[in-house]
Parts: C-alpha cells; structure tokens; sequence
C-alpha cells in the first residue's frame, strides 16, 4: 500500500511534464528497487506456469514498465484533452504489432483502482490465427473479424494475467477510478527472440 501511495503521488507530479509511456517507464524504475519486484516477477507459482509453455530457458525482456487508465474525466474540454494524453488507452490490437515475437508470453497485473469498466477485455483463439493485418496499428477493417469479446470484469487488485503475444485485446473502458497494471514480457532461449526483444535486452530467470 506504501509503494502505491509513493507511486500515485509520482504520477500526479510526473503527469504535469511527461506523457503517460514516459511516466510508466520512470515509475517502474521505483519499482525495480522494491523487494515486491521479485516477488511478482520471479515467485515459485509463477516461473512453474511459464515453464509449462516456455520450458526452463526462462528470460524476462527489460521492457517492464506500468500502465495507466486515467480515470473518467467529465469536466471542462481541456481536461479531456490532457486526460488522452496522459492514459494508455488501447483499442483491439496484439503486441506481435509493436515488434514482439510470436514466442513471447505476456504479464498483465493490475494493482491499484481496477474495476468492471476499466480492466481488460480478450479475444479467446485470436492468436490461432497468426498476427492480423494491420492498418495505422489497428485491424484492417477490410479483414473479416468473427472473434467474440470476453471481459475480464471478475479482476481484483493483485490478479494476474497471462497471454499470448498474438493474443487480440484492448482496453475495457474508464471508470470513476485510476487503474494502474504491471507490465512484462517472458520468453525462452530456445526460441525466437525479435530484434526489439534483443535491443531493450534481457534478464535469466
């Protein structure tokens, strides 16, 4: 609950000269030197999950970092306009689009203000198909789309999440509340790695 408070109170400082990705980058770095940074990252349950898909090889890619869904905004026009630039709020995409590989497995942890209108919703079986086309990083809409939405609207603080690098999802919605989530990525060294993978680097588990 201290780190949180001590992470809020970094957000609301930040947000006045940072957008949102340069805010969740320099506040994961606060985080790296907590002892809860191990303990999310590297608990016993967790690596004997990856090691069922990913095998023993385990890396973490150095790409860590948080993501915010600021809350609901319902005053002035100016408001609005430094909500959207200070949230992360993404329609259906994949992450194999931003240059991760179609190896890599996906950790999702919301920790502070997620509700059933901001957490995550899945397009179970999307990542059978391969990576989408894409147009300006969304869906082509010339691409015939039969995949169903489901919401995880059951989510508590402190849940975790793991996908598919192909897996389709977005944003839920906005709330009342400020939702703030852990973000990281796992492969093995006995796959592929995607150059952008290679360039942050990354750290054996």
């Amino acid at each position: 609950e201290k780190l949180i408070l001590k992470l809020k109170k970094k957000y609301f400082f930040y947000k006045k000269k940072f957008d949102a990705q340069s805010f969740s980058i320099a506040s994961h770095k606060i985080f790296e030197k907590n002892d809860l940074y191990d303990y999310f990252y590297k608990n016993k349950k967790l690596l004997d999950l990856l090691k069922v898909f990913l095998g023993n090889d385990i890396v973490q890619v150095n790409f860590s970092r948080f993501q915010i869904n600021s809350k609901q905004n319902k005053k002035n026009e100016l408001d609005k306009l430094n909500e959207k630039k200070f949230q992360q709020f993404k329609g259906i995409h994949n992450d194999h689009w931003t240059g991760t590989s179609e190896y890599t497995l996906h950790y999702w942890m919301p920790f502070s203000g997620v509700d059933k209108k901001n957490a995550m919703t899945f397009y179970p079986g999307s990542h059978l198909n391969g990576s989408f086309p894409v147009l300006n990083r969304e869906i082509d809409p010339n691409i015939e789309f039969k995949y169903k939405p489901h919401n995880l609207d059951y989510l508590k603080n402190g849940d975790v999440v793991i996908f598919h690098s192909l897996l389709l999802h977005k944003t839920t919605g906005k709330s009342t509340k400020t939702r703030m989530a852990a973000l990281s990525r796992f492969c093995s060294l006995n796959y592929k790695i995607s150059n952008q993978e290679k360039d942050v680097g990354f750290r054996s588990l």
